[in-house]
C-alpha cells in the first residue's frame, strides 16, 4: 500500500483492467492457463491487439497482422477479407526450412519454398526444396510444382 505522496514500488494482481471514461474495458493484463498476455481493445469488437510470448495479433476490422512463435518455429501471417481469409504467410520451420504461402481457403493456394506433398497413390511423404513453387487446387490437390 502506498501511502499519500508516496508511489508504490509493486503492484500485484491476477488481472489488470483497462476501461475509457464511459467504463468500457478497452485492455486487460490478464495469464490464462499459464501464459500472459497483454489485450488491448479498440472501439469496435473487431479492433484489437493481442501480445503475449508466443503471439502478437494486431486486427483492424477486416485485415490482421499476426506473429506465432511455436516450439522454434516462427510464422507471420498477414489476413484480409470479410472474414480474414484470404492470408499471406511467411512460415520458418524449426530445421531452417521455410515457405511463402498465399491464397485463400477453399479456393486454392500457391506455396514457394519447402513444402512436405503426401503421394496419393503410395502415401510416400516427399519434402521439397526452398526454391520449389507449387499451386494447389481447390480440393486441396497439387495441379502444378516446379522443380
Amino acid at each position: 500500500q502506498a501511502t499519500q505522496g508516496k508511489v508504490a514500488k509493486v503492484v500485484e494482481a491476477e488481472k489488470f483492467v483497462l476501461r475509457d471514461e464511459k467504463g468500457n474495458i478497452r485492455g486487460d493484463l490478464v495469464v490464462n492457463g499459464g501464459i500472459p498476455s497483454l489485450n488491448l481493445y479498440g472501439e469496435a469488437k473487431h479492433n484489437y491487439a493481442i501480445v503475449s510470448p508466443s503471439l502478437l495479433s494486431l486486427v483492424k476490422k477486416d485485415v490482421a497482422f499476426e506473429v506465432v512463435l511455436v516450439k522454434g518455429e516462427a510464422s507471420l501471417i498477414l489476413r484480409t477479407g470479410e472474414w480474414i481469409e484470404a492470408q499471406a504467410r511467411l512460415d520458418v520451420d524449426a530445421d531452417g526450412s521455410a515457405r511463402i504461402t498465399v491464397g485463400k481457403p477453399g479456393r486454392g493456394k500457391a506455396v514457394l519454398g519447402s513444402v512436405s506433398l503426401e503421394a496419393e497413390s503410395t502415401g510416400v511423404v516427399e519434402k521439397r526444396r526452398e526454391s520449389s513453387l507449387v499451386f494447389f487446387g481447390t480440393a486441396g490437390k497439387v495441379i502444378w510444382s516446379a522443380p
